[in-house]
This record gives C-alpha cells, structure tokens and sequence, in this order.
C-alpha cells in the first residue's frame, strides 16, 4: 500500500498491554486451580508473563495476635463498635438475655464497668448514627423489636421503644452517609429489609 507516494516501512511488533482477570492469572500460573493469592500490576504485559510476574501463597502471611482476655463466660453475642474519636463501645448478650453495655473512651484507656440495658432479649445490634449517638435495635424473647437511643454521643441512654413483630434476630448496617439499614430475620426464616 502507498505511504505518500512510498511503501509505508513495516514497525516492528511489540506486545500490546492488556488486563488479565485474576480467573485468567490462575489459569496461566495454576492450571489444576488450587488457591493462590496473587499481587500482580493490572496492566502487565499478557505476551510476556511468567511465573516471576506475580507473587503467589497457598496461605496468608502469619500473623500475631496478643493474648486473650477471658471476660467470663454466659455469652451468647457481643458486638464493637468504633467511633472517629476512637470511643470503642461493646454490646453483649448473656445466654439469660439479660443485654449488657460497657465503653472504652480512648484507645488503650480502661473499660468501664458492665452496665445492664434490659432483659429477656435473644439478640441485638448495635450502631451509630451520623451525630455520633448509638443505637440499639433488640429482639425480645417474645418476637418483639425494641430500641433504644442514647441522648448524645456517649450519654445516657433513653427508654426501649417496644414494637410487636415476630423477628428472631436483626442485623444493623450503617450506610457511608449516616443512614442505618435494618436486617430481621423473621420466626418463620423470612427475611426482611
């Protein structure tokens, strides 16, 4: 084909960068599909890769955790929640169903005593709300839902709120703008939002 009059000169080929799925990787580095980890740069070069182009493991890098602490026992859930201070608050369910709170105000501070929010529950959530007040949602023994909210942030808390249903346990998720999403598990095994 003419190139302005001349033949346009052949470039020489050179591979071409694309994106490797990290389903492709494994079917590359592993044929019989056994787990690995990878970290592997998202646009390497797909002609030219080998086994030195990623960094694989059959099991994570080991890690130390401190000792634990026995907090007695009668437990049947318990729930951490953190705030941007770096308040961490912790909810705990004891196999009574009597629902226990206590806080720890600043990282590496002591842990307040165990305080008792209400009996007779078989599960509980806990969560924050934009202003920084938590929240409690809880399921009676009897199905019923019941909520209680703290007057500021780190406060006292105010009155359970009853509302009859038959749920069996609730799960809380707090949205990145503040908003709580509540998840019930109905008696029956539905499930509602």
């Amino acid at each position: 084909m003419a190139w302005w009059g001349r033949s346009k000169p052949a470039r020489p080929r050179t591979p071409t960068d694309s994106k490797l799925s990290v389903e492709a990787l494994e079917d590359r580095l592993n044929p019989s599909a056994s787990p690995l980890v990878f970290a592997i740069s998202p646009t390497i070069d797909s002609h030219a890769l080998t086994v030195a182009d990623a960094t694989s493991s059959s099991t994570p890098p080991a890690l130390r955790w401190g000792s634990a602490v026995d907090l007695g026992t009668g437990y049947t859930d318990a729930e951490i929640n953190t705030a941007r201070t770096g308040r961490i608050d912790n909810l705990a369910l004891r196999t009574n169903g009597t629902l226990v709170f206590r806080s720890q105000t600043q990282p590496g501070a002591s842990w307040s005593s165990w305080s008792v929010l209400g009996n007779n529950f078989r599960a509980a959530t806990l969560a924050r709300h934009a202003n920084g007040r938590l929240e409690i949602f809880a399921i009676g023994r009897d199905g019923s839902l019941n909520t209680r909210l703290q007057s500021q942030p780190g406060g006292n808390w105010g009155n359970w709120n009853k509302t009859t249903a038959a749920y069996a346990d609730v799960k809380a998720f707090v949205k990145t703008d503040g908003r709580i999403e509540l998840f019930f598990l109905g008696t029956t095994g539905s499930l509602f939002q």
